[in-house]
């Protein structure tokens, strides 16, 4: 449960996480108990964003109750070779321990983080608010802004308690004087609504990014919720504010409820409990097992300890579901172990709501699914192995004993005649379910291929259906089309061919009397194409198993058994497409009706 930033300009794709072994070069007091440090990570370079942050770790344990690492934001650009952070000297052991390291004493250094950024659209002006040490992802924007001449107008208010505690003043200085598109100013004390409203009011609907301490980043987003700042112009680094999280105390209470801890401290899967905000009021054993952590280091700080590794559409996702839809996420996700190792969990994350249906906290639980994982893809990659190795002698099996049957080695004898086509029947089948196979094994692994472009659904629907015809025909069926509109969608032909293929093959299958139609209709920006027959339908017990793997339904004596694969895959295709595959309406003993969505060009 990563904080992430409420602001949808920014323009960052998924990042590596790499770990590297560093020395201190460089120790710096750039203001009053603020210490600079700088790390040579040679002959490593590690890549990051300006914005972005890191975990350091001292290898050794301390006596620290919030354990040996820490996480900093990069005050270093892009292309310097060495990174730098800042901090305040404070009372914590890690930061003393930091401060009289030497340069032959290595730390850890995990990342990079995160996803500040200035919005990539130039047009889109920036109101920075900025706290003591919360300058330092701030100064490695700006400078990197600067470096690359880039116009984006960006403003700073740099909140501190006195001057003596404020660093980067000259630096800031220098950045005003070779940047025309930035400038600041300095408050030693509170900043106020009037700091804010003199700062921005020239600007054209301005983003605010506000990084900093707690209570300064809570003040300042309640001026600006006040004011009527609309959510997607804020950004939260650490802290994600929200109206609801400036009130609510509620989640706290239950963590303190002892019959509560009682419960779920001895609970097998790991949980833990968030404020609105994403910070941990409550961790069970189990959570400090799985990640490491001690409950200590955990509670105050946010999952992004273990966590942060997904891309940004990730948290995004989870964060809309939880906050703005409340209701549950499910999902899984990749973390890192405190000793560096990577698992994968299964999550769970649900919002806490009080009695007053007001919503207090967050709940999540996780449970490590790698060795689960790990057996999945053995089982894919044998299935894609073997499905190789037997689709060549079936294709083989299969040609040759259609050309015996044609004549090609002479005249086939009668008492031969029927064993020869149902050893023909079972190859067919045989290919049909080792294509599904791999194509199952494509879609597992990323690796199936999709053609888009535009085409007519009614000449894909037609050229299916006179495919089929002979079949239906041999059978005493009917296959029919009605209202196929002239109407272009976007798509893979080819893949729409599978999908009514296997649509109309399970019709044909499962009907036997009256037949199939297929019809389409156009439903705002989506065509629908139905497959409607007239066969045995579906049993209501049933229609929930429908689009799984390898659900095979009662068919009744004498159908030939499927492989249970070909809706699973079907459905897979279609969601690709930017479409889906439903059942519409089945009756048992009078039919069923599948639909089949595709985008419309």
């Amino acid at each position: 449960m990563e904080p992430v930033a409420q602001n949808g300009h920014f323009s960052y794709t998924s990042y590596r996480m790499n770990i590297y072994k560093a020395g201190v070069s460089r120790v710096k007091e750039v203001c009053e108990s603020t210490f600079e440090i700088e790390f040579d990570l040679s002959p490593d370079l590690i890549e990051f964003k300006a914005g972005q942050y890191v975990w350091v770790q001292i290898p050794k344990e301390i006596d620290d109750p919030k354990g040996n690492m820490r996480a900093f934001s990069i005050v270093s650009t892009p292309d310097e070779k060495n990174i730098r952070i800042v901090f305040r000297k404070g009372t914590s052991n890690y930061k003393k321990h930091l401060l009289t390291l030497r340069p032959d004493e290595k730390v850890l250094i995990f990342g990079p983080f995160g996803f500040l950024n200035i919005p990539a659209q130039s047009d889109i002006p920036v109101v920075f608010i900025v706290g003591g040490v919360g300058i330092a992802p701030f100064m490695s924007m700006v400078n990197h802004a600067t470096q690359i001449n880039s116009k984006q107008q960006v403003r700073l208010i740099y909140a501190n308690s006195r001057k003596e505690s404020a660093p980067y003043l000259e630096q800031l200085q220098d950045l005003k004087s070779r940047n025309s598109s930035f400038d600041y100013v300095n408050i030693f004390g509170k900043v106020s609504w009037q700091d804010i409203e003199k700062v921005s009011r020239k600007l054209r609907t301005p983003s605010f990014y506000v990084l900093g301490p707690e209570t300064m980043v809570k003040s300042v987003a309640a001026y600006l919720f006040k004011h009527g700042v609309a959510n997607h112009r804020l950004v939260f680094e650490e802290y994600s504010c929200s109206k609801e999280s400036l009130k609510k105390t509620g989640a706290l209470k239950i963590v303190n409820d002892q019959v509560f801890k009682l419960a779920v401290q001895s609970a097998f899967n790991h949980i833990v409990i968030t404020d609105l905000d994403g910070t941990i009021l409550y961790a069970n054993s189990a959570a400090s097992h799985m990640t490491g952590f001690s409950t200590l280091e955990m509670i105050g700080n946010t999952p992004r300890l273990w966590g942060g590794l997904m891309n940004h559409s990730f948290y995004k996702n989870l964060w809309t579901t939880i906050k703005a839809k409340h209701r549950t996420f499910l999902g899984e996700l990749t973390n890192r172990h405190k000793d560096g190792t990577f698992y994968t969990a299964r999550v769970r994350i649900s919002p806490i709501i009080d009695s007053a249906n007001d919503m207090i906290g967050f709940i999540g639980t996780e449970e490590d699914i790698t060795k689960e994982k790990e057996v999945e893809k053995l089982k894919d990659e044998f299935v894609s192995i073997a499905s190789h190795e037997l689709r060549t002698p079936l294709t083989a099996i299969d040609g040759l004993i259609s050309m015996v049957l044609d004549g090609e080695y002479g005249e086939v004898d009668k008492n031969l005649k029927q064993p020869l086509e149902d050893v023909n029947t079972s190859s067919a089948r045989l290919i049909h379910l080792v294509n599904d196979l791999l194509n199952l094994s494509r879609i597992q692994a990323g690796r199936m291929k999709y053609t888009l472009s535009e085409f007519s659904i009614a000449d894909v629907i037609t050229e299916t259906v006179q495919q089929l015809e002979p079949l239906f025909t041999k059978k005493g069926l009917r296959l029919t089309t009605e209202r196929l509109k002239k109407v272009r969608v976007r798509g893979d032909s080819d893949k729409v061919k599978e999908v009514l293929n296997n649509l109309i093959g399970n019709s044909l299958k499962f009907t036997d009397k009256g037949g199939v139609t297929v019809s389409l209709k156009v439903t705002g920006d989506k065509v629908h194409i139905f497959v409607r027959d007239t066969g045995i339908g579906i049993a209501k017990k049933d229609q929930s198993k429908l689009f799984g793997n390898f659900q095979q339904l009662e068919s009744g004596a004498g159908r030939p058994a499927g492989t249970g694969l070909g809706l699973h895959i079907s459905k897979e295709m279609a969601l690709k497409m930017g479409g889906d595959i439903w059942l519409e309406k089945s009756d048992s003993g009078k039919g069923s009706t599948f639909a089949f969505s595709i985008p419309k060009s």
